[in-house]
């Protein structure tokens, strides 16, 4: 319990100093901590759409990378990357500009996920009637299996609407099948977790389901200075013609 301890500290005193019980107390601080991740989203859009602005250049410039590889030109295959890492700088344009939220948010989210998880082990006495309706104890599983089954549906929509910085029309194939199949998969683990777990999976994925359908409001966008995606032609872009 000393390890996460920020984020545990967020859910304890959302519980204490507000008098909630632990599935609202739980819900009302990982709201506090989206807000505090929102503003690195943001900048993650904008680099998003500044990167897809370039996304021909790009392309063209990591297909001649792979070109000179293919050829085994060492020289030529140095100027390539170069002159695509460069491109990418000047541009302000570098693909790891996109990771902030998905770094971000993991921090977050992994802190939580453990403190919460060491809380129910302990277990925290009023967490085992802190519950709702079907699930009263949230140290132990959901024993009707709604509440993983419920978050695995929240994550395939995440993953279908794009939530969080996902976007899977960029990805190969083979990518975008694991991506969709992970909340299937996600389910045989999700359902020996405790029930307070899930709430907090659960609040997580609704939340940012909520957060994606908002930014994609072309008002919403404009006022936060977040650009519009332009949606290339197969033969604009060099990768895929």
């Amino acid at each position: 319990l000393t390890l996460p301890t920020p984020c545990l500290g967020i859910f304890t005193n959302t519980q204490f100093y507000l008098g909630l019980p632990w599935w609202q107390a739980i819900g009302v601080a990982t709201l506090c901590m989206r807000c505090c991740v929102f503003p690195i989203m943001v900048m993650a859009q904008r680099a998003m759409v500044n990167m897809n602005k370039h996304l021909p250049v790009t392309q063209k410039l990591q297909v001649n990378a792979q070109m000179a590889s293919m050829r085994g030109n060492a020289d030529e295959i140095k100027f390539a990357n170069k002159a695509l890492n460069e491109y990418m700088f000047a541009e302000n344009c570098h693909p790891a500009k996109t990771m902030w939220p998905i770094m971000a948010q993991s921090v977050f989210f992994m802190s939580a996920f453990f403190g919460i998880r060491g809380m129910c082990s302990v277990p925290v006495e009023s967490l085992t009637t802190g519950g709702l309706a079907w699930f009263p104890n949230l140290a132990v599983a959901d024993p009707t299996m709604i509440l993983p089954c419920v978050t695995a549906a929240t994550l395939f929509l995440q993953i279908h609407l794009g939530a969080d910085g996902i976007n899977t029309a960029t990805m190969p194939d083979i990518m975008k099948k694991l991506m969709y199949i992970m909340p299937l998969v996600s389910i045989p683990v999700m359902i020996n977790f405790p029930a307070a777990l899930n709430v907090y999976w659960l609040t997580n994925n609704m939340i940012s389901l909520v957060q994606s359908r908002v930014i994609k409001r072309p008002a919403v966008r404009e006022k936060l200075g977040i650009g519009e995606m332009i949606v290339w032609k197969p033969e604009d872009l060099p990768m895929t013609n």
